[in-house]
């Protein structure tokens, strides 16, 4: 509910450069990152591939499919 009401493409940038720091792999999402504010705030990211840095491969070392994060509700007025 409310998809689409949440501008998003700054999400991604940022979540590419976290999970890089997180992991020291190559991060690439391969979809559109979306929210829904309803019922319970969420982020949704779609197919996201790592990749280590050390290889000549192009193959991802990891794909999942799909992240969701939800925030605790209390937390967004804290």
């Amino acid at each position: 509910l409310l998809q689409g009401l949440i501008d998003t493409k700054n999400y991604r940038e940022q979540l590419i450069a976290a999970i890089h720091a997180q992991t020291g792999q190559e991060v690439n999402i391969r979809g559109r990152v979306t929210a829904v504010l309803l019922p319970r705030p969420t982020l949704y990211v779609p197919n996201v591939e790592l990749r280590s840095e050390d290889t000549d491969t192009t193959a991802p070392s990891l794909t999942i499919k799909m992240v969701y994060i939800r925030a605790n509700v209390l937390s967004l007025f804290s």
